[in-house]
């Protein structure tokens, strides 16, 4: 069983390796100046119709006008142009295989985040998503109840929390510095459909007791007012002055329910071989997730005994390229890339996250 607390990780990189087979490699990012380059290149053109509920959809889940069949068909062909850069002339050389399509195609995040602000009607108590930019001046939050990847549990948890901050006399923190209590709502379930709803809240001025008034009005609310509809698990509270706040900082209060949900994982992966693990030491990297390391690269490189991996990457372009011609290329003594080169072999693209652009990667290197 697995136990993610309220301020649980938001994901890791996972390396497995063997001397005859397996390595996987999770999460890759783009190179900072590259990464800013792409957002400008991507940012939405929207045409003065559209509603701002389809202005929001076009920024999270941007293939929604498509079907799914059209969906799969944008990402297997964005996948293999990123597969071109691996293969002198441009032209892949090995299996590409047909995209693996999601099993589930709507309603599948475990984890939201609502924000709070002023809304289409000018309603500063308004939980949703943001729709536009700071720096213009022109930021509306926008509810997220026709987004097809947000759970209706979640959707639900919003529209009560909206209906609470309402009724409070308290106004909502939409500037830390410019007062206001009530902040956003993270709601996370699992495949059981537990729930766990984290409610944060900037205390200004308040006194210990006017802060525990409210929270107890909070906690009155979603456990037997209108918000126990929400049929919630688990329902925390956080005080913090900042935008992020570590538990350490300031402690997740239970405000009713258990102390944590739980989810089973089953992970289907490729049978390459029969695994049989070496003691290669790899260095010990700590803090937000990057692509693989270069000295993990060298490592693998110069163990001879390693003759297969299998690299997975949810964001094949950028960093993740520089591991993959790190790993094909001759031998370097000024890079200490050392041993024999590896070569892709296969390429599976896996859509875990229908309506998105975002698409996993998966590729075997033999040598």
């Amino acid at each position: 069983m697995w136990c993610r607390q309220a301020n649980g990780i938001k994901g890791r990189t996972c390396l497995s390796f063997s001397s005859k087979d397996t390595i996987a490699a999770v999460r890759a990012t783009h190179q900072p100046v590259k990464k800013r380059q792409r957002k400008r290149d991507r940012r939405p053109t929207w045409a003065a119709d559209l509603s701002w509920e389809d202005r929001l959809a076009s920024v999270v889940t941007p293939l929604w006008r498509l079907t799914y069949d059209e969906q799969l068909e944008v990402k297997q062909k964005h996948q293999e142009k990123i597969l071109e850069q691996l293969c002198e002339g441009g032209k892949i050389t090995f299996p590409v295989l047909p995209i693996l399509p999601s099993p589930v195609r709507d309603g599948y995040r475990n984890k939201s985040t609502f924000s709070v602000n002023r809304g289409v009607d000018g309603n500063p108590k308004t939980v949703g998503f943001y729709v536009g930019k700071g720096k213009d001046g022109n930021i509306v939050c926008v509810n997220g109840d026709h987004l097809p990847n947000m759970p209706e549990k979640h959707k639900q948890v919003a529209r009560r929390y909206q209906e609470f901050i309402r009724r409070s006399s308290l106004q909502p923190c939409l500037l830390l510095h410019d007062g206001g209590h009530w902040r956003e709502v993270t709601v996370r379930t699992d495949a059981a459909g537990n729930t766990m709803a984290i409610v944060y809240f900037h205390p200004q001025g308040l006194s210990r007791e006017e802060v525990a008034a409210h929270r107890e009005d909070l906690a009155e609310f979603f456990a037997n007012g209108a918000g126990s509809a929400c049929e919630l698990d688990s329902l925390y509270f956080q005080e913090s002055a900042m935008t992020r706040c570590t538990r350490e900082d300031s402690p997740y209060q239970l405000l009713f329910g258990h102390t944590h949900i739980y989810e089973q994982f089953r992970i289907h992966f490729f049978r390459l071989s029969e695994y049989s693990y070496a003691g290669l030491q790899l260095p010990h990297l700590s803090g937000r997730i990057l692509p693989v390391h270069h000295r993990v690269i060298r490592a693998l490189r110069s163990q001879p005994a390693i003759r297969r991996l299998v690299y997975v990457s949810c964001k094949s372009e950028g960093e993740a390229m520089r591991n993959f011609r790190e790993l094909c290329c001759a031998p370097d003594p000024k890079r200490k890339l050392q041993g024999d080169a590896f070569s892709p072999s296969l390429a599976v693209p896996v859509d875990m996250f229908p309506h998105t652009e975002h698409c996993e990667l998966v590729i075997l290197f033999e040598r």
